[in-house]
């Protein structure tokens, strides 16, 4: 649902230009609020929404609580400029120099792979729910427009479908860097609670999942960083080379 006409026809164009298995219907309204999302849900069981506030698209999921998410890089321009190891654990584990090709294979709502990219080297984002990357591919036009986020946006390629078979039939990078839906007895401490709507539209990947994904990466890369929290065992089943870690996640290193 949205609130402004030349939005949905973006938006339209976007499903079919990538084939997205996406059925939209569009509800014009002008009250937003918890509340009325809230009565709204009664009607309308089929989640989550998607609407647009302030030219932001959000994605609400509605259980017993109201929860809204959206990519909002904007948001982000103070940690982009100043990212470096010293400060990102991601950063520190990655080694990047701008010459580098990067893969982020689970892209979510792009926050790691602009962090990647702040570094100047260029980040392929792969992402494969149909409502997560319409989100993403929609951000990133919106952030086109803007002068200063120009040259970042022109290092970022965002490509939908399955990550196994993507990077499976690609050509090799410096780095594959992987977030996997984390298990879900370990996900509560590990991201905010914004983010756990995520969690409810994407299953965690099963122990087979992993494999396949993991001998994928490893063979079409360089250096595979992988994102864990802390106490969950390692992806795949396949030790590290070296961990970074704060008191929440860890990054893995092959």
């Amino acid at each position: 649902m949205s609130q402004n006409a030349s939005q949905h026809e973006q938006v339209a164009d976007l499903i079919s230009k990538f084939n997205l298995s996406l059925n939209l219907e569009i509800i014009n309204i002008q009250d937003i609020s918890n509340k009325a999302l809230k009565h709204l849900s009664t009607t309308m069981p089929s989640l989550p929404f998607l609407f647009f506030d302030k030219e932001k698209i959000t994605l609400a999921s509605v259980h017993q609580d109201i929860v809204k998410v959206t990519p909002d890089w904007q948001s982000l321009q103070k940690r982009i400029v100043t990212a470096g190891r010293n400060n990102e654990l991601l950063l520190k584990s990655a080694k990047l120099n701008a010459s580098m090709s990067v893969i982020d294979g689970t892209a979510g709502f792009g926050i790691d792979g602009l962090i990647l990219a702040s570094t100047g080297v260029r980040v392929t984002l792969i992402e494969q729910n149909p409502i997560i990357f319409l989100m993403l591919y929609f951000e990133k036009l919106k952030m086109s427009q803007h002068k200063n986020w120009q040259k970042l946006m022109d290092r970022i390629n965002i490509v939908f479908g399955d990550s196994h078979d993507i990077i499976n039939h690609g050509l090799k990078h410096d780095l594959i860097y992987l977030d996997p839906m984390f298990p879900n007895d370990s996900y509560k401490g590990a991201v905010n609670k914004n983010m756990q709507i995520l969690h409810d539209m994407v299953n965690p990947p099963t122990s087979d999942d992993e494999l396949r994904l993991f001998d994928a990466a490893i063979a079409k890369c360089d250096k595979l960083i992988i994102k864990r929290p802390l106490s969950a065992p390692n992806f795949a089943d396949k030790s590290p080379n070296q961990s970074f870690n704060n008191e929440v996640i860890r990054f893995d290193v092959y």
